[in-house]
């Protein structure tokens, strides 16, 4: 009797075991509800100007924004029209190579990611390809790295889920790291530079933004 006891013990312990890494892998990264199988498309847009601030201060009116979403997956692929973008200084016309006057084009992927601000917090990852834009003939500046912005009511099952791209009270990004699938750590910014300089500096970017889906959803952890 005895052993049959043990071994019950020793079943239950793996178990138990077994469920901890199960739940441990299952909560990587948030998943977005309903999984239908199929992709997604959204729409975005900012509310307010935009704000990028570093190597050179740049103010943008409007961003509308549109996407995909992979089939049962949190991530897929961005295209955000910044309009009205000024140098904030001199009040100069800061637009993207090969764009209208006044208009910068940023292209990448997105994801959403376990966030370390809170429990239970999700974030959107950009992660942007390359972005140069003029301010004037004088100044070419060069953006690229990953931003982190918050999902602000993630667990709501809305059509249109807003985030914010937050700056520290005494400067800097307040969003800097995230988990990954593999639940690790990593850490995030942008960089800038002007005029293809060799040393590229940290730059941060002030946003409320919104993802409207053609279909409620929410963030499952």
């Amino acid at each position: 009797m005895r052993r049959f006891k043990l071994l019950g013990l020793a079943l239950m312990a793996v178990f138990i075991v077994a469920v901890a890494i199960t739940s441990t892998a299952s909560a990587a990264l948030p998943k977005i509800l309903p999984e239908t199988g199929v992709a997604r498309n959204w729409t975005g847009a900012s509310t307010g100007a935009v704000e990028l601030l570093g190597a050179t201060a740049v103010k943008c009116n409007t961003a509308p924004s549109e996407g995909t979403q992979e089939a049962n997956k949190p991530l897929g692929t961005f295209h955000i029209k910044f309009e009205g973008c000024t140098a904030e200084k001199e009040a100069i016309k800061c637009t993207g190579l090969g764009d209208t006057a006044g208009v910068i084009l940023s292209l990448g992927t997105w994801h959403t990611v376990d966030d370390n601000l809170s429990p239970l917090s999700a974030a959107l990852l950009f992660l942007i390809e390359k972005v140069h834009f003029n301010c004037s003939s004088l100044v070419l500046v060069l953006v690229s790295g990953e931003l982190v912005c918050l999902w602000l009511k993630p667990t709501e099952s809305e059509k249109t889920h807003s985030f914010h791209c937050v700056q520290l009270a005494g400067g800097g990004q307040e969003d800097t790291h995230y988990f990954n699938e593999e639940e690790k750590e990593v850490k995030a910014g942008l960089t800038c530079s002007v005029n293809e300089a060799a040393k590229e500096e940290a730059c941060f970017e002030l946003a409320l933004g919104s993802q409207t889906f053609t279909e409620a959803v929410s963030m499952d952890f």
